[in-house]
């Protein structure tokens, strides 16, 4: 629905392009045409969008606290990192899941492609993270996530980028097949367990993941 309500607009801003050549003698060129159909679209969608995404991140109010203490004491946490390999074209990435009692639950150490932007890698990362809270069927989950710019994106779906924007539609889109999804920013600049996760991931050829009873 969303690409046919773009599709929509594209031609909306060709139809208004096409009266100006004829009826006033302005002439658009095509790709500000798509850019501004696009800029349209993406304002129309954060705005519409904005409730949905409040709702999911926003923190419980007073009167229900009580009824989140059984379901902070279900929340798996999971810890990120990401490490460029030096020359290289791939990253590191390590992910530790833990209880509320900082009992690590599982650990992977993946490998992937990267572009070399720091912050659309630190999006791979999470999604990753997402996919695979996902699989082992985790209801509610929060993410630390250690860029303060990548929260406040992910808190809004709002970036100029359209890659960068495709991957916060996707965190979004994983997000609601939770029961709870939260981020919050990580306080440490260093995680000593899921750094070491990190160094190995820079040298394995496969993924690799741990389980831990």
């Amino acid at each position: 629905m969303e690409h046919i309500a773009l599709t929509a607009n594209i031609l909306w801003q060709i139809w208004k392009a096409r009266n100006d050549r004829m009826f006033n003698n302005v002439q658009q060129y095509p790709l500000k045409i798509i850019q501004k159909a696009q800029n349209e679209w993406m304002e129309y969608k954060e705005a519409k969008d904005q409730e949905k995404r409040m709702s999911m991140l926003e923190t419980p109010r007073a009167d229900e606290l009580q009824g989140q203490r059984k379901e902070d004491a279900d929340t798996i946490h999971l810890n990120i990192a990401v490490q460029h390999r030096m020359g290289g074209w791939d990253i590191g990435i390590g992910i530790v899941a833990e209880d509320v009692n900082k009992q690590i639950l599982a650990q992977w150490a993946l490998k992937e492609a990267t572009d070399g932007n720091k912050l659309r890698n630190q999006a791979v990362a999470v999604k990753l993270a997402l996919c695979k809270a996902r699989e082992k069927e985790w209801k509610q989950i929060q993410i630390k996530v250690k860029l303060e710019r990548l929260l406040k994106m992910i808190q809004t779906s709002n970036s100029k980028d359209m890659a960068m924007h495709s991957h916060l539609e996707d965190i979004r889109n994983l997000c609601s097949m939770f029961t709870e999804c939260s981020f919050i920013l990580s306080t440490n600049l260093t995680e000593e367990r899921v750094d070491l996760v990190i160094m190995h991931a820079l040298s394995i050829s496969f993924d690799e993941e741990w389980l831990h009873s």
